[in-house]
């Protein structure tokens, strides 16, 4: 039995940074297996193209600079590199280079293209099975395997996925301008999808919120309500059209029993952005429910990083947030693979 010192599940950005991080620690790139069903860039590259970020260019051309194993110098110019730094993107922007630094990893590391789905511990090892029942063993185990929209909470009416809403293209396919479409959330796909409703003409918008607005801060030394505030364009327009000049055809209104109650029924469709959940994979047939959200630890010698374990943050004001984004991902691995890979 041949048993890897490394195994990476995942080839999004998390994935992605976790390998460079381990060549960059010297780790001998024929003891890294990866895994992952597409290499093609993860859930960024498949379903979030059109999404317009609430990163600033400059930090996508830091998370692609951080790792000597990316060897980005090397790449194409490509046009996210010619932006301005302070502006932000759509996110198709970043897939180029997101894919010729996968190309750039798997010619130096071992691949396999598949799903993973379960991980269970053996003796000394871990015990990786795959699609087929094809198992493959390591020593230790990185997981940045994802995460889904949180599914609707109602049943009706009708639910539009987060995944149409957020590409104005499809959603125009979902709605008639007579339809009545109810929002749940505040954040900022929240944002974006009323302002896709809003130019695509929708009769009327029914915006279901917890939080008020918040937006983020700027500090010499940070920024406040990094995660949770509304960034770049959602930003904007939220300022603009909802409380500077709010617009007639949206209503918003904060989510209780009560105005659920009266309100949803007079809806034609529903759109949830309310958060996700971690893609699903077993451990030890159990559903992974913990892990340390300082070090990503979630047993011994097996790791999670990205979106499915989020690093846990408390800022100036005492405000809990998880870190997301690809340049969070980056310095989360700068500061715990070290210890990882001595554990």
């Amino acid at each position: 039995m041949q048993v890897q010192q490394w195994a990476v599940v995942g080839a999004g950005a998390a994935g992605i940074a976790s390998v460079g991080h381990l060549l960059d620690q010297g780790i001998d790139p024929q003891q890294i297996i990866w895994i992952d069903p597409s290499f093609s860039g993860g859930d960024i590259a498949q379903k979030w193209l059109e999404v317009p970020s609430n990163t600033k260019v400059g930090l996508f051309h830091q998370f692609f600079k951080h790792c000597q194993a990316f060897e980005i110098a090397q790449a194409p110019n490509f046009a996210l590199f010619q932006m301005p730094v302070s502006d932000t993107c759509q996110l198709k922007m970043i897939i180029p280079p997101l894919k010729w630094v996968i190309k750039t990893l798997a010619n130096k590391v071992q691949t396999i293209q598949t799903n993973c789905l379960a991980i269970d511990k053996t003796t000394s090892e871990w015990q990786l099975t795959l699609e087929k029942n094809t198992r493959i063993y390591a020593h230790k185990v990185i997981l940045a395997i994802g995460a889904e929209p949180k599914q609707a909470i109602y049943a009706q009416p009708t639910t539009i996925k987060l995944t149409q809403a957020l590409n104005p293209t499809l959603l125009a396919a979902q709605v008639t301008a007579n339809d009545i479409i109810a929002v749940f959330g505040s954040s900022h796909s929240a944002i974006l999808i009323i302002k896709n409703l809003v130019e695509l003409g929708i009769k009327k918008i029914i915006n279901f919120y917890r939080q008020p607005l918040r937006y983020a801060q700027y500090y010499p030394d940070g920024i406040l309500y990094d995660n949770t505030g509304l960034k770049g364009i959602a930003a904007t327009w939220a300022k603009q059209y909802i409380e500077e000049y709010p617009l007639e055809n949206l209503q918003r209104v904060l989510s209780t029993k009560d105005t659920i109650q009266t309100l949803l029924p007079q809806a034609d469709k529903a759109i949830y952005s309310i958060g996700f959940n971690r893609r699903s994979i077993l451990l030890n047939q159990q559903v992974i429910n913990a892990y340390d959200m300082k070090t990503g630890r979630i047993d011994q010698h097996l790791y999670g990083v990205g979106i499915a374990f989020p690093e846990r943050i408390i800022d100036r004001t005492g405000n809990e947030e998880f870190n997301v984004g690809l340049w969070k991902f980056a310095q989360f691995l700068e500061k715990n693979i070290s210890n990882w890979i001595s554990e």
